[in-house]
C-alpha cells in the first residue's frame, strides 16, 4: 500500500485576521449587490399596496427599453402604477398597468409597466397595440 504524502500544515502569510479578511471581502463583494435592492422610489398601486422601483429595475428598463430614453423614466412609471387606464391580469399573479401617453406623435402610444402588487415593477415599456393586452382579465379600468 502507498503511502499518501505529508501535508503541509496550513500556515497564514498574511498579518491580518483571516475571519476579518474574509468579512471585509464578502461585505465588499455584496455591497453593491444590496444596494441595488433598495427602492429608489416607491407609488401606491389602484389597490394600495406599495410597489417599488429598484435601481436595478431601472436600468434593465434603460437598457433593454431605449424608447423610454428621453423620459423621466421614474415619473412616467409611477403615473402609471398610481393611476392607470387599465389593469389587467398578468402571469404569475403579476399586474399590467396601462396608461395612454397623450404627448406622443403619430399613433397612440401606451405606457405599459409591470409589477407585482405589493413588490417592486419588473418591466416597463410603450407600446401602440394593446389589444392584446386588454383581451387578458381587465381588473380595473378607469371610467
Amino acid at each position: 500500500m502507498r503511502e499518501r504524502p505529508s501535508r503541509k500544515p496550513y500556515t497564514i502569510t498574511s498579518t491580518s485576521n483571516p475571519q476579518t479578511s474574509y468579512q471585509n471581502r464578502w461585505r465588499n463583494a455584496t455591497k453593491n449587490c444590496w444596494s441595488d435592492l433598495v427602492a429608489t422610489m416607491s407609488f401606491r398601486s389602484i389597490s394600495g399596496n406599495t410597489v417599488a422601483l429598484t435601481r436595478s429595475g431601472m436600468d434593465h428598463i434603460a437598457k433593454r427599453h431605449p424608447e423610454l430614453k428621453n423620459f423621466d423614466l421614474a415619473n412616467k412609471i409611477g403615473i402609471s402604477v398610481e393611476s392607470p387606464d387599465y389593469v389587467v391580469q398578468g402571469k404569475f399573479g403579476r399586474h399590467i398597468a396601462v396608461r395612454s401617453e397623450p404627448m406622443m406623435l403619430g399613433k397612440a402610444k401606451y405606457m405599459v409597466v409591470i409589477y407585482e402588487d405589493g413588490g417592486e415593477v419588473i418591466t416597463a415599456f410603450m407600446t401602440s397595440k394593446i389589444e392584446k393586452i386588454i383581451r387578458r382579465n381587465v381588473l380595473w379600468k378607469r371610467c
